[in-house]
């Protein structure tokens, strides 16, 4: 214990500055590769492990999917289904609060006047709007103009997972908000605050760039199948009585295989896809319980960062290496614990990759830093074992198993500068 204390002072005493400025600067390495996003991959990983770890979520009751599944289209014909098909649904779902329609319908088609009076008789109908390859703002047919509209757009992570959604898009003159933002205003009648600095915002009038606004990270409910689903065709055929649907949130949508690309989640992982009318309907529940998955800014991360780091520099420096050992992968455990804590409870997200890499590097530096003090301990003990070596009076000679002379002090090399020593060394 004497000997930890003393290499502490020591390490104090000459060198904590330096080890202090090298931490500084690996820190400030670590943060810009962050800033750069070096460590997005690993954190995009860590925040789909979190929702796997925590598992299906509470999901808002009223919201049902009315599927386009393979039974719909085995009787009801071949895609696209015909628009009077939507009509009867819009019929049926005659009390639901709001209904969403996950299809797009930018050409005219035959049944377009029966779907456009149900649009009109119904009043709470969403229309999906769309920007395509040909960077042209798709709205559904001008013969279905009695509904409202709103733009299905959701934002690929970098691994093609869909984690979150913009709420508004604006291109050139055309401002569009997102399909569940519309559903969302008409169901609590109430419109959705969307912001983009003025400035901004005239960027895109005179450009042919998107503007994107109003983020929101979606707290998917959990794997496909998660919200109640009923088929297309039973609520055309009609199954349900319209009172099923009383103060419902209908959306329908695709399910059936092959007809759109279905989108990774969290949740999914290359596997099981989920359909895009599902996708929409997490984002709902989100936007309805307020519960989007917020990010702690960089700069509080960073702040976080730097003060854990240091702390824990000091405390690897001051306790043995086995010690320390623990103490370095408990405070990774701890970051990880908080992390999905914060995760779960308050619906915020804090990427832990560069924490931990600092942490890292503060205990890779303080083990650095023992060994060269211990070094120089070393280095200071064998001078002063061979200066007190040399002052004994008394001659002392080391010789190995063949008897040739290892080391001697200084009294013993006196003797054996005299005539004498080589006398009895012949003999």
């Amino acid at each position: 214990m004497a000997g930890r204390s003393i290499f502490a002072k020591h390490l104090t005493d000459r060198g904590i500055l330096r080890y202090a400025l090298i931490l500084s600067l690996g820190i400030a390495l670590i943060l810009f590769a962050d800033y750069l996003g070096f460590f997005e991959g690993i954190d995009l990983y860590l925040y789909d492990l979190s929702f796997r770890i925590r598992g299906s979520a509470e999901v808002d009751d009223r919201i049902i999917i009315a599927a386009i599944d393979e039974k719909t289209l085995d009787s009801l014909g071949r895609w696209p289904v015909r628009r009077e098909y939507y009509a009867q649904l819009l019929e049926a779902a005659k009390e639901a609060k709001v209904v969403g329609i996950d299809i797009i319908m930018a050409e005219e088609a035959d049944g377009d006047a029966a779907l456009n009076a149900a649009l009109e008789a119904h009043g709470r109908v969403v229309l999906p709007v769309y920007i395509d390859s040909r960077m042209t703002v798709s709205y559904p047919a001008i013969t279905l103009s009695s509904a409202k509209t709103g733009h299905i757009h959701v934002e690929q992570g970098i691994d093609g997972v869909i984690r979150s959604v913009f709420h508004t898009l604006r291109y050139g003159n055309a401002v569009l908000p997102s399909f569940s933002s519309v559903l969302l205003e008409i169901l609590s009648g109430k419109a959705v605050d969307r912001r983009m600095p003025p400035e901004i915002a005239g960027e895109y009038l005179s450009s042919r760039a998107i503007g994107q606004s109003d983020p929101m990270r979606i707290n998917y409910a959990g794997p496909p199948g998660t919200f109640r689903s009923v088929s297309f065709l039973d609520v055309v055929n009609g199954i349900y009585p319209r009172s099923f649907f009383h103060d419902k949130i209908v959306l329908a949508g695709i399910t059936s295989p092959g007809l759109e690309e279905r989108m990774l989640t969290p949740f999914t992982q290359q596997r099981d896809r989920m359909a895009g009318v599902e996708v929409h309907a997490n984002i709902l529940n989100s936007m309805i319980a307020g519960n989007g998955i917020r990010d702690v800014s960089g700069r509080v991360r960073w702040l976080f960062t730097v003060i854990a780091a240091f702390l824990c520099f000091f405390l690897f420096i001051r306790v043995d290496e086995m010690k320390a050992t623990l103490l370095w992968a408990l405070s990774l455990v701890l970051i990880a614990v908080a992390v999905f804590a914060l995760f779960k409870i308050a619906h915020t997200w804090a990427g832990p990759a560069s924490t931990h890499a600092a942490l890292t590097f503060a205990f890779l530096t303080a083990y650095v830093a023992r060994l060269e003090e211990m070094g120089k301990l070393l280095s200071l003990a064998n001078d002063e074992w061979y200066k007190t070596f040399n002052d004994i009076r008394d001659a002392i000679i080391v010789h190995d198993c063949n008897f040739r002379i290892v080391r001697a002090n200084r009294a013993a090399e006196e003797i054996r500068a005299t005539a004498l020593f080589e006398q009895i060394t012949v003999k």
